[in-house]
């Protein structure tokens, strides 16, 4: 057989098998009344014409079958770190850095000890930041609202000094002063003058109890009573007390040689005292000279 001749012969196997998958491949369904009377070709593609189609890759090529994605597993859980732990390890790590520093002074551990004090200053500014944005944008939780700094406070100063002065000005016409004092104290002789002057300024009636027989120019005629002092626990001098005549009701108001804005401020406070729950029960004290 020639050459021609098996060239025709190979040319109509490849024609014979294209038909036979053409003619696998083409499916002719019957005329029926849901086509309306048209016949109706449906194409489907086989494994032989699939071939056909990819007969570069020879008879005997193998391909893995598509396998189907095997799920991922999830990632671990990355395990917490302990804020608290995590802050004393920061301490230790800026406590260790400037001893080393200290100790042996080298560039290298001074830089150490620099870089670590900086990255503290950093996260310790980034706090500060988010403090100030959420007390500015929630004023419930601004504690200088409260309280208030700078100009603010002069004006809140103001305000308690006049409601102290009217406070001071209402008690002193209940209640009274007991100053217990020794005449050889030079903390009373200091402080005498300054209750005198309280005492007139605010409308309180003063009375000066000596512990030691003494007296002081402000107090020449003083009450000498051991027993009220004993009673009362009076240790140091000297010694301020709010007393009310009605109730016979002693509550300590200032020890020690203080000025008068503090000497305003405790007695404001033990006036607070005397008028709430926790204030001490009445104690019923003559205010006569001991026997």
């Amino acid at each position: 057989m020639t050459g021609r001749h098996l060239a025709a012969t190979r040319r109509g196997r490849v024609v014979v098998h294209g038909w036979l998958a053409l003619a696998a491949t083409v499916l002719v369904a019957p005329a029926s009344a849901e086509t309306g009377g048209r016949v109706v070709v449906e194409t489907r593609v086989t494994d032989e014409a699939a071939y056909f189609g990819r007969h570069a890759e020879g008879w005997f090529w193998y391909r893995d079958p598509k396998s189907a994605e095997e799920p991922t597993a999830p990632e671990p859980p990355v395990p917490s770190i302990d804020p608290v732990e995590q802050i004393k390890a920061q301490r230790q790590q800026l406590e260790i850095a400037v001893s080393r520093a200290i100790l042996s002074p080298t560039r290298d551990n001074m830089r150490r000890y620099l870089q670590l004090n900086q990255q503290l200053m950093a996260q310790a500014g980034r706090f500060a930041e988010a403090w100030r944005g959420l007390v500015w944008s929630e004023p419930a939780l601004d504690y200088s609202l409260v309280s208030p700094v700078g100009a603010s406070a002069y004006l809140k100063a103001d305000s308690d000094a006049a409601s102290d002065e009217a406070q001071l000005a209402a008690a002193a016409r209940r209640w009274g002063l007991l100053f217990f004092f020794r005449g050889s104290c030079p903390y009373c002789h200091r402080l005498a003058p300054l209750l005198r002057r309280f005492a007139e300024h605010y409308g309180f009636d003063i009375v000066g109890v000596s512990l030691d027989g003494g007296t002081l120019p402000e107090f020449p005629q003083p009450r000498r009573n051991d027993r009220a002092a004993e009673s009362l626990g009076v240790q140091a001098v000297p010694a301020l007390y709010l007393a009310d005549p009605q109730t016979r009701r002693i509550v300590p108001a200032a020890f020690g040689l203080v000025g008068w804005s503090e000497l305003v401020r405790r007695v404001v406070y033990a006036l607070d005292q005397a008028g709430s729950s926790s204030a001490g029960p009445a104690q019923d004290l003559s205010l006569g000279d001991s026997p």
